[in-house]
């Protein structure tokens, strides 16, 4: 007597026949059907499937240091004392300094497609530094947000500010440190800094930061032991020329 097929599928299967779900999806990877491929392969799906799973934290890549105001004035001659020099374009206010314009372009880096296809994708950036309680310092704030950036700062003093005048043959600045030369240890939120799947620690303007210099080589090795985490350093220019503060040491 024939039975309906739902009683049939009720029937538990014999333990030779049963297999893991993860081994039949795995075979999925041979198969020539595009539709498979296309939902292994979708990255939207796997980190969407690693953030509900907890299986793991975004790789994230920490850049600290300097946060300027960089006022641009672009001139033919440099001015004279006692003068009024003028000029034909417009002066330029833009956020600037080693570490921020680092921290925008890796940020834009982590949202193109390519950068998404790697096999261990960064998916953030972010910028630890210290931004001026002041008008000057509202608008590095804002434009660092314009530029995508994940921004986490201490809000206090006067804030960096560099005057760039640019000609046609060099350049020359007029920089207040404030901000920039006071970061240190204590204005970093170290827990977010050193966070699970902090993959990549990268420190800026090693001598305009020079409040924070005790701080790197301890930070650099805890992050390397504590995450596994690679590190970097872009010491720029010693304006004293002596090139002390320990930077040869920490080489």
């Amino acid at each position: 007597e024939s039975r309906p097929t739902l009683e049939l599928a009720s029937v538990e299967p014999r333990r030779s026949e049963s297999r893991p779900t993860l081994e039949l999806d795995s075979r999925l990877a041979h198969t020539s059907a595009p539709q498979h491929r296309m939902l292994l392969s979708f990255a939207p799906f796997r980190a969407l499937a690693t953030s509900l799973l907890g299986l793991g934290s975004p790789s994230t890549v920490q850049v600290v240091g300097d946060a300027y105001l960089d006022i641009i004035a672009k001139i033919d001659e440099l001015p004279q004392w006692d003068g009024d020099t003028a000029i034909r374009s417009p002066i330029e206010t833009v956020a600037g300094g080693s570490a921020l314009n680092t921290a925008v372009q890796l940020s834009a880096l982590c949202r193109t497609r390519r950068q998404r296809d790697q096999p261990r994708p960064f998916r953030r950036c972010v910028l630890h530094s210290r931004v001026g309680s002041d008008l000057y310092g509202e608008l590095v704030a804002a434009k660092t947000r314009e530029a995508g950036v994940t921004l986490s700062a201490r809000r206090e003093g006067g804030q960096g500010v560099c005057i760039c005048l640019s000609g046609r043959r060099d350049r020359a600045f007029v920089s207040f440190k404030g901000s920039v030369a006071d970061l240190s240890e204590a204005d970093l939120d170290v827990g977010r800094l050193l966070a699970p799947g902090t993959s990549h620690l990268h420190f800026s303007a090693y001598y305009d930061c020079s409040g924070l210099q005790p701080a790197v080589p301890r930070l650099m090795a805890r992050a390397k032991a504590e995450r596994g985490a690679t590190v970097s350093i872009v010491p720029q220019t010693d304006a004293t020329g002596a090139w002390e503060g320990g930077l040869l040491e920490l080489l």
